[in-house]
């Protein structure tokens, strides 16, 4: 089932009425944009011992894209899977899911409703930051609980994946984002930016840090950012788990310092507030985190592995023409990420380097050698 083929009203009342075992009358509908789901108002005669039925749900299908992007039928199984198991885990910070029909590809999933919560990204455009404090403050708090609540569990996680998807999993390859640090040297070797062997020592142990987290082994959708939590005051849903999996904890948290692909500079003003937050909530679980030296180091870390995967589409972005802003956004995506090492103290080498492309950059991109101080936080991209 695609994006394109909107499931059938007859065929979405079937599958409801089976779901819930009593007949359902969808009263009206309404598709959110252009993502591919539906958001449905219920009624349902009145039955004794049945499954009660929402007031609405929303039903979410395999979207169809011409790129071929989120397209294998594997998704939404994972996020079948993921929903379930953070109902037992983490009840109150993802939607719940009432169940999966099956579908020409993949799974119909039926999920509890979460309007009148809104994407904490969109609250942004519109209200901008001084609006959205409490919005950020609650992604963040949400997280920190979300980490705390799934951290020791992969074992769990990945057995039920297993069993529900039949297919191997290779944890250690899910763990990092982006290319090894050789493939990025290589993508960008244009830039004819220096390399030592410190450097790469450095950037060695990043990547073998980040693949092995230890105590910050925890649960991630994925894509951690704000279009992906619903939000209404500082009531909050994490949403989107096709591919949901385990990795560094930090790697989820690189949004609070350095601008997501929404945006060409984050400069958030109560970025550490965001930080302190996050923190206190996951020691709750992680005693370990609230070591300084541990989390700074692995903050930057997640920073700068972060602003070198938003450079995994070098070339397709260097061929764009001037003054195209998913430039400006990439390098600045690398000043925040060395701005975050080097007021932590960490990463002498890595950070260097990353100024050095910086530079290298701006030679060859000169529409983003700009002064961007007087941009406000969270300027969108486009």
């Amino acid at each position: 089932m695609s994006a394109d083929d909107v499931p059938s009203l007859a065929g979405l009342r079937r599958s409801l009425g089976d779901l819930f075992g009593t007949p359902v009358r969808i009263t009206s509908t309404r598709r959110p944009g252009a993502w591919a789901v539906l958001r449905l108002q219920l009624e349902a005669p009145p039955v004794q011992d049945r499954q009660a039925v929402p007031a609405s749900v929303v039903v979410k299908w395999l979207r169809d894209d011409p790129a071929g992007f989120r397209v294998d039928p594997v998704q939404t199984r994972v996020e079948r899977v993921a929903l379930e198991f953070l109902d037992a885990a983490a009840p109150s910070l993802a939607p719940r899911l009432y169940g999966a029909v099956p579908a020409r590809a993949g799974l119909l999933l039926v999920q509890e409703d979460l309007w009148p919560r809104e994407a904490l990204a969109d609250q942004i455009r519109r209200a901008g930051v001084g609006g959205t404090v409490a919005g950020r403050v609650a992604f963040a708090r949400d997280l920190g609980r979300f980490h705390a609540a799934t951290v020791g569990r992969s074992p769990e996680f990945y057995a039920r994946r297993r069993a529900a998807v039949c297919a191997p999993i290779d944890p250690l390859a899910e763990r990092m984002v982006g290319q090894p640090w050789p493939q990025i040297c290589a993508r960008l070797a244009v830039l004819d930016v220096a390399r030592t062997a410190a450097l790469d020592a450095e950037a060695a142990s990043v990547w073998s840090t980040l693949a092995n987290p230890g105590h910050l082994l925890c649960m991630t959708n994925g894509d951690m950012a704000a279009n992906n939590y619903l939000v209404s005051g500082q009531d909050g849903r994490i949403i989107d788990f096709e591919f949901a999996t385990y990795r560094h904890a930090l790697l989820d948290c690189s949004w609070m310092h350095v601008p997501g692909p929404a945006w060409i500079v984050a400069h958030d003003p109560v970025a550490d507030t965001l930080e302190a937050t996050y923190r206190s909530e996951l020691c709750q679980a992680v005693p370990a985190a609230a070591d300084d030296d541990l989390f700074d180091t692995a903050m930057a870390m997640a920073c700068a592995v972060t602003a070198l995967e938003r450079l995994g589409n070098f070339a397709k972005i260097d061929a764009r023409p001037a003054g195209e802003p998913s430039r400006l956004q990439r390098v600045e995506t690398l000043i925040a990420a060395a701005d975050q090492a080097e007021r932590r103290g960490k990463l002498p080498h890595l950070r260097s380097w990353l100024r050095r492309t910086v530079d290298a950059l701006h030679r060859r991109w000169p529409d983003t050698d700009v002064d961007t101080s007087r941009l406000a936080p969270y300027t969108p991209r486009r």
